[in-house]
């Protein structure tokens, strides 16, 4: 896995869910078992994913109703909904590279339903709920492969409508690769400001803005480009007014698990995670990714990329990293969210 934002186009988002509950006790290094993570695994890479529920302590363990290629769960307020991207109605669904498109099922499997009613053709990505679970914001391109822009949508299917930021550095070419829906319905969202298609080999510069739900306001969060440093792979996570995001060096190393308030104060380092080492000495990538912090904010799930076995093994771990636990190491792993 390379520093570019090649994972967004495969679907891998991740998304937290906001508010309290689950997530144990604030003084414990145990999750406990309340709440659910859901996640996404495959045999590899180019075989179709499929959702599963699980406690945090690993219980649990439920597979939801493969229909193709799935991934990209996340909650809505109450956790009883998730929204997810499957390739089901495609017409190679299970086929490697097959477009996505948004659906909402119950958290138990039933009800599977598509939302959005787009070309087949275009992919869509990333759906999370608004905190009134009125809206869902999505990413989707249809033609362009740079051209991946942020839409949101009514939860029953109606008033698509792409969102347009007016903030200046967005007038340029670019791709907007995440998006998810912070307090008072602002969008936060992570732009790759480089100008080139998902997986070019070019450094990206990845950096996150938030804006109203129609688009003004945008307000920069990050401006990493004078540190030498990126959003790693465009993904994020939002809990109340606080948003969890990676960042690399240029060269992908010196991975940091960070924090900022969703007005761009606060900024805060929380973990520095491992580098993994490629035998071929061609690029590099952080050693664990995909951070969704629990409930209260104490504990996090994320994916841990285990070069001995080749898969990236499920993990919750103390906000901080200490403490972690695998608890799915059955394939590749993707896209936690914790409810």
């Amino acid at each position: 896995m390379r520093h570019s934002i090649v994972a967004a186009a495969l679907a891998a988002a991740i998304l937290a869910a906001c508010g309290g509950g689950g997530g144990g006790d604030q003084g414990s290094e145990n999750p406990g078992r309340d709440g659910f993570i859901v996640y996404s695994v495959s045999p590899t890479v180019q075989s179709p994913g499929h959702i599963f529920r699980i406690r945090p302590d690993g219980t649990e363990k439920l597979e939801l109703p493969p229909g193709g290629r799935d991934g990209d769960p996340a909650f809505n307020s109450d956790g009883k909904t998730i929204v997810f991207s499957s390739s089901r109605d495609s017409p190679n669904p299970t086929g490697f590279g097959a477009s996505t498109h948004l659906y909402k099922m119950s958290i138990d499997g039933t009800n599977p339903t598509r939302v959005t009613a787009n070309p087949l053709s275009c992919t869509e990505l990333h759906g999370h709920f608004s905190a009134d679970d009125r809206m869902i914001t999505f990413t989707m391109r249809c033609d362009d492969p740079i051209d991946y822009r942020i839409h949101r949508i009514n939860a029953d299917g109606s008033g698509q409508a792409p969102v347009v930021s007016d903030h200046p550095a967005l007038a340029a070419r670019h791709s907007e690769v995440f998006s998810a829906f912070g307090p008072n319905n602002r969008i936060v969202f992570a732009a790759d400001l480089s100008g080139n298609a998902i997986g070019n080999p070019q450094p990206a510069k990845v950096d996150l803005f938030v804006m109203d739900a129609d688009g003004r306001n945008t307000q920069r969060l990050t401006n990493l480009a004078p540190e030498g440093r990126n959003v790693f792979d465009g993904r994020l996570s939002v809990l109340g007014a606080s948003v969890y995001f990676v960042t690399v060096n240029m060269n992908g190393f010196d991975g940091q698990l960070e924090t900022i308030n969703v007005d761009g104060t606060g900024r805060t380092l929380l973990y520095r995670i491992p580098n993994l080492a490629f035998a071929d000495s061609v690029g590099a990538s952080p050693r664990d990714t995909q951070f969704a912090p629990s409930p209260n904010g104490h504990f996090m799930a994320f994916v841990r990329h285990d070069q001995s076995s080749g898969n990236q093994v499920l993990m919750t771990a103390l906000i901080d990293g200490t403490s972690a636990a695998a608890i799915d190491a059955s394939g590749l792993a993707a896209a936690p969210a914790w409810k």
